[in-house]
């Protein structure tokens, strides 16, 4: 399974098995007691109950499902979702189904509940959460500490602004949806994002229609022996300052080859050879070692870090008249979340 796919997974067994808890209380609640009558659900609406209503042929029970080899379970899930409308469930369909319909039947352990009668929740898990969600503590605040040396491009509120050009400090379009994103060089999920999504962050930086701004954190030094999460970014803040028309490639390259997250890191020699291979020169790579902008990274974690709803990394914040929004990258739906937030979110 692709980083992305699995990534989706894990959120839809979260989300699934929320919405499970909520589906075995309610159910524990009713006065029948019946399991294959669930309650009503939180939105008032009434969950299907199998009864009086045109049969889907789908008799599967979570007993059953328990029981199946993947391929039965495709085809069960196949079937279910003919029954259910979608005359042309993809594979990835099938696949997701199958983690929801499971982790509903290992949440609710009752053998007797039929799979029919919890598919309308499995689709609103599988649906997942909206595609940008209003951030209620706002745009990110001016960090608080003054400090002697910035990197180029760098904004009160902390990271660099990335120009039309894709360079730091470059021009900046006026009345644009500003775009912060917010990561760590050795978090898994961060690679992700940088794998699946970063593409359409610059070309949109590019076309003038948002205005990208990069926060590389230190977030993660306390699982590496070696800080390098402190280590990679202060690189990358001194490739931005002093070679900034090389950042774009260096970034891309400390992401494709990004260490395993709990180890020692990349080697200061890996990473000044990476930037080599960007096109840096020996003489701003010789200032690596300096840390020059470490005080930087710092007051830029502490700040996010402490942030109200901070929700970890990797996190993208869209924000426009002073109004931020949480945007879901996984989607990988950019433009729908731009022309939403310009017609008014």
């Amino acid at each position: 399974m692709s980083k992305s796919r699995t990534l989706l997974a894990r959120r839809i067994v979260a989300s699934v098995a929320a919405s499970a808890l909520i589906f075995v209380t309610a159910a524990c609640s009713d006065s029948n007691n019946d399991p294959n009558k669930p309650a009503t659900d939180t939105t008032g609406e009434s969950a299907p109950d199998g009864e009086g209503e045109t049969s889907t042929g789908v008799e599967t029970t979570c007993g059953e499902w328990a029981e199946m080899e993947e391929g039965p379970q495709a085809d069960a899930m196949t079937a279910l979702a003919k029954a259910k409308g979608n005359n042309a469930p993809s594979q990835d369909d099938i696949l997701l189904g199958r983690i929801a319909m499971t982790v509903y039947c290992n949440t609710m352990q009752d053998p007797e509940i039929k799979l029919d009668t919890i598919y309308e929740w499995a689709e609103k898990a599988l649906a997942g959460p909206p595609l940008i969600d209003p951030f209620e503590p706002g745009p990110l605040q001016p960090m608080p500490e003054e400090l002697d040396t910035k990197p180029l491009g760098a904004t009160p509120e902390g990271g660099i602004m990335l120009g039309q050009n894709l360079a730091p400090g470059g021009p900046v379009p006026e009345d644009t949806i500003r775009v912060d994103l917010i990561f760590d060089y050795i978090c898994p999920y961060c690679g992700a994002l940088a794998e699946q999504a970063t593409d359409s962050f610059l070309a949109a930086a590019q076309a003038g229609e948002i205005s990208l701004v990069m926060h590389p954190l230190g977030l993660l030094d306390q699982y590496s022996s070696t800080q390098y999460s402190s280590r990679a970014a202060n690189a990358a803040l001194t490739v931005a300052s002093l070679a900034p028309e090389q950042f774009t490639d260096f970034d891309v390259k400390l992401w494709v080859n990004q260490p395993e997250e709990g180890g020692d890191g990349l080697s200061d020699e890996k990473i000044a050879e990476l930037a080599k291979d960007a096109g840096v020169s020996d003489s701003v790579i010789a200032q690596f070692k300096d840390n020059i902008y470490a005080d930087y990274v710092t007051a830029n974690t502490t700040t996010i870090a402490s942030m109200d709803g901070f929700r970890g990394t990797p996190m993208v914040l869209m924000t426009y008249n002073d109004q931020a929004y949480i945007y879901d990258w996984s989607q990988n739906k950019l433009g729908e979340a731009i022309d939403t937030i310009f017609d008014g979110g």
